[in-house]
């Protein structure tokens, strides 16, 4: 679903994109925006996936105690759908999963990931909003995905999303019904316009 013409969940997948490339100021400001986007929708998977994103953002930039919290909140939605994390992120996640195991104590990580499972999705995005503001160290002006995505054409977005799901370039040619040539012209352009490599 879109919001303002903007899909919350192919942000989420650009700020995840951006967290792979290393890129963990400019994937905080996305992801930041993808949760400001997903709110009003409550409950659902989109929210979850977003705040499993952010919690390997919070792995990645050492904040184990609040990765535990906001995954424990998309855990809790997870359970309540009656689904679990995208077979295409299942290995990340049990690999984040592992690392929180090895670098929470327990004891504090059944308070934090209990904490998590109570909260409201306003509270999780609120706590997530709140890990992005004290950390944030690139200038506030810096563009968000707004900024970016207008120069994305409605099929770099789709691409961009199939990319985001874990589909292959000839998957996606299928899936749009082009050619395997134009899928890559179009990731091309897609990570040049992002200012990404790969």
């Amino acid at each position: 679903q879109e919001l303002g013409g903007i899909n919350p969940y192919l942000v989420a997948g650009l700020g995840d994109a951006l967290l792979r490339q290393g890129n963990l100021a400019r994937s905080r400001l996305v992801l930041t925006q993808s949760l400001q986007l997903i709110r009003p929708h409550g409950r659902t998977r989109s929210v979850a996936d977003c705040l499993e994103s952010v919690a390997r953002l919070a792995v990645a930039e050492g904040q184990m105690e609040r990765a535990v919290r906001v995954l424990g909140c998309a855990s809790h939605i997870y359970d309540e759908l009656g689904t679990q994390p995208r077979s295409s992120e299942r290995a990340e996640y049990d690999q984040m999963l592992d690392v929180l195991r090895s670098e929470v104590s327990s004891p504090l990580r059944k308070v934090a990931w209990e904490a998590g499972r109570a909260m409201t999705v306003d509270e999780a995005i609120d706590n997530a909003l709140h890990f992005e503001i004290t950390l944030l160290d690139e200038p506030a002006s810096a563009p968000l995905f707004v900024s970016v995505s207008g120069g994305l054409s409605k099929r770099q977005l789709e691409v961009l999303h199939l990319i985001t799901e874990g589909h292959s370039n000839q998957e996606i040619a299928t899936m749009l019904f082009i050619s395997q040539h134009t899928v890559a012209n179009h990731v091309a352009s897609i990570l040049n316009k992002l200012g990404v490599s790969s």
